[in-house]
């Protein structure tokens, strides 16, 4: 499939390597060029010295700019007309997309940070007007992660939940092996194993029929160490942090989307 991808940052980027490594065909652009030609020659892909550079009506438009930098980079994009423009700009709207690009389909896709490893979640809007490229825009992301059609109504939400959790995720993390430290291990051995140690929490959560709490108890024993830390964890307020964290990042989500509308 011939994809062109505007935008080579850390997403685009991300992105590009995965469709390149399932056989794609890439035309990447960036106005830093050196990101774009660095890219290129890791990939094999073509560099443009212009968005639009040899657009065929094959082509699908990956749109992996700054949402910031939408409205001013439409004079370079809006002669546009291949099969598709896809979008993975926070806050800009379907409607806005097809406002932008009138003749052509388009679709708003939010994609997390572990599609670079083929474990991330992708989020794409649902659209009447794409049932016929359903398949095939599945096909083209299956090797990313997750791929699951939202209502556009969620996409704030997701957002916060998947395209932001990660940062929380690690931020977590960055915090047990900092309590591994003080319990008197070096750096690196309090990050293996707390890394293990979420790993295989992770696995034994994808293979177990339970739900998190019922594994948690299965860990807690009665006077034992376990619920003694929990009571901690309850007591400092973790669980009520985490759930704010993600509300705060939903709602900032929401004023963004405000903002560009």
């Amino acid at each position: 499939m011939s994809v062109r991808i505007i935008g080579c940052g850390s997403m685009g980027g991300a992105i590009a390597h995965v469709l390149a490594e399932n056989g794609n065909a890439l035309s990447l652009y960036d106005r830093h060029k050196e990101r774009a030609t660095k890219l290129g020659e890791a990939l094999s892909a073509t560099v443009c010295t212009s968005p639009l550079e040899g657009q065929s009506p094959d082509d699908i438009l990956l749109l992996a700019i700054k949402p910031q930098d939408f409205d001013t980079s439409l004079d370079t994009l809006i002669d546009f007309r291949g099969k598709l423009v896809i979008s993975i700009l926070t806050g800009v709207t379907t409607d806005q997309l097809k406002e932008a690009f009138p003749d052509t389909l388009v679709l708003r896709m939010m994609p997390n940070l572990a599609v670079r490893y083929g474990d991330g979640i992708v989020a794409l809007a649902e659209d009447p007007s794409l049932i016929s490229l359903e398949d095939e825009i599945e096909k083209l992301f299956a090797p990313l992660g997750l791929v699951r059609w939202i209502p556009e109504s969620k996409f704030d939400a997701i957002t916060a939940l998947t395209g932001s959790g990660p940062a929380f995720v690690f931020s977590m993390i960055d915090a047990m092996v900092d309590a591994a430290i003080a319990m008197g291990f070096t750096s690196q051995e309090g990050y293996e194993l707390v890394k293990h140690m979420t790993g295989g929490a992770l696995t034994t959560l994808y293979e177990s029929k339970d739900l998190p709490a019922q594994l948690k108890w299965k860990v807690t024993s009665p006077s034992g160490t376990t619920i003694a830390g929990l009571r901690t964890f309850e007591s400092e307020g973790v669980r009520s942090g985490i759930i704010e964290t993600f509300m705060a990042t939903f709602q900032r989500a929401q004023e963004l989307g405000n903002t560009s509308r």
